[in-house]
């Protein structure tokens, strides 16, 4: 008989944040931010444990009133703009597992910025990366603006340019090639390559499409506006 594999779940949450002020705990819907992740975290199938990663004070009790665990405070040099979550995500592996915590097969993370995923999609991506011989997988969404057609960039005050991805010249959107974004729902990795590699595209990588709607993610202001408005009218 194999044995069963071994998911746990990381929610990564800066107290401060650079697009918009402490987002991660804006109130959504009546609710910070964090709690609809918190929510969504709970209700998957076949995970081992949650955890959060985090400098904050005011969220680690909210993690601890919603319980969830909260293994340690997250160091400052992690907490800092630039810091990488590749490199968030390697400390919670190197710090929280030992004998007493052993160490799950696969991690994944759920972004806070990603709030209207569905739990159909998350358990179905878990569920399909548990048995695949992917090193790592995420959600994506399709584009509504394609590298083939409508980007441009300035080539002087004066003049514009469009990017040119292909030889090909399109005049039609309808005879466009499919072009995907990442969308940051979730993303999963078994734990040897997050221990051996320096970046999460560094393997096998497979993907996952979900909707538009699905995929939306709060990098400043008119984004959170825009979902506010969503989840009171939903």
């Amino acid at each position: 008989m194999t044995n069963k594999f071994t998911t746990d779940i990381l929610i990564c949450a800066k107290e401060n944040s650079t697009g918009l002020y402490k987002k991660n705990i804006r109130p959504l819907k009546g609710k910070p931010l964090i709690y609809w992740t918190f929510l969504q975290a709970k209700r998957l199938k076949n995970i081992r444990n949650v955890y959060v990663s985090t400098d904050s004070d005011y969220i680690i009790k909210l993690a601890k009133k919603n319980k969830i665990s909260v293994p340690y405070k997250r160091p400052k040099y992690l907490s800092k703009s630039k810091s990488k979550e590749w490199d968030v995500w390697k400390y919670h592996v190197k710090n929280h597992y030992n004998k007493k915590n052993s160490l799950p097969d696969a991690l994944a993370v759920l972004p806070v910025t990603c709030p209207n995923r569905k739990i159909f999609d998350l358990n179905k991506i878990i569920s399909k990366f548990s048995n695949s011989t992917y090193d790592a997988m995420l959600t994506i969404s399709e584009t509504k603006i394609s590298p083939y057609f409508n980007i441009v960039k300035k080539k002087s005050k004066t003049n514009s340019e469009i990017i040119k991805f292909s030889d090909k010249i399109y005049y039609n959107r309808q005879d466009l090639p499919k072009t995907f974004k990442i969308a940051p729902s979730i993303y999963i990795m078994k734990i040897n390559h997050l221990i051996k590699k320096n970046h999460f595209f560094n393997g096998k990588i497979g993907s996952y499409k979900i909707d538009y709607l699905s995929s939306l993610d709060i990098d400043d202001v008119n984004d959170f506006k825009i979902l506010d408005l969503f989840f009171n009218y939903k």
